[in-house]
């Protein structure tokens, strides 16, 4: 069941560590080091036993509250108040999909697990980057969605079937990494697709800038010309 979340991981984990995704992390304020331990945290998690509390209520390490303590951090170190907006729509958002589709498909296999994981982090993360558009709300929209997903989820099984709460089990590992990775994917790749577009905007205002330039010029020398032509021929006809 967590085979998603840890190939992404390791992805995730080759990438930071030779600092490929350095421009990333540190535009959010986060430092390539802390990016890296914190995917360590999520792997580490991802393998930890969960943590009965009581007879009733378990918890998932990594599923849970690694993507909860990382949420909290990038609230934190986000200081724009507009961005810290976007993270709480974004968090909603991506909540309101967490249940809906978990109360709609309402797995009861290992394999619909797997389905129901898959399907609800690609579309929470397309709703993180709807909702965030920016790289911190973004991040933080897809973890503490789905985490908070996942609680309202729980409280609903427990009091409306009385089944026993498990915060971040049954798939919710690899939703929380798959939506995250899919926000941020899908962000990159439209400011890639906007530069790219500006610069080709650019260039082509550069370039009708020196054609106008060089017609100026043209004009210029044309009409210099000209007069010069015309101060000859008066100049003749004046001798004459």
């Amino acid at each position: 069941m967590l085979l998603v979340g840890l190939l992404l991981l390791a992805v995730l984990a080759v990438l930071t560590f030779f600092g490929f995704s350095e421009r990333f992390f540190r535009k959010i304020g986060i430092p390539d080091w802390l990016a890296f331990l914190l995917i360590l945290a999520f792997v580490i998690g991802a393998v930890v036993p969960v943590i009965p509390i009581g007879t009733r209520v378990t918890l998932h390490v990594g599923g849970f509250l690694v993507p909860a303590s990382l949420f909290v951090i990038l609230l934190i170190v986000s200081p724009v108040k507009k961005e810290k907006l976007r993270t709480l729509l974004a968090v909603f958002a991506v909540a309101g999909i967490s249940v809906a589709a978990r109360m709609l498909l309402r797995p009861n296999s290992e394999g619909l697990y797997f389905v129901l994981s898959v399907v609800t982090g690609l579309a929470c993360g397309i709703a993180a980057y709807l909702a965030g558009r920016t790289r911190a709300a973004t991040l933080a929209g897809a973890l503490g969605g789905v985490v908070l997903g996942d609680i309202i989820n729980n409280i609903i099984l427990r009091f409306v079937y009385g089944a026993p709460i498990a915060f971040g089990s049954f798939g919710v590992f690899d939703s929380v990494v798959l939506a995250a990775v899919v926000g941020i994917v899908l962000l990159e790749a439209v400011q890639a697709i906007k530069r790219t577009m500006h610069q080709k905007r650019v260039s082509k205002r550069v370039l009708q800038a020196e054609f106008a330039e060089d017609t100026l010029l043209k004009d210029a020398s044309v009409e210099k010309e000209n007069e010069k032509i015309d101060k000859e021929l008066n100049n003749f006809f004046n001798e004459e």
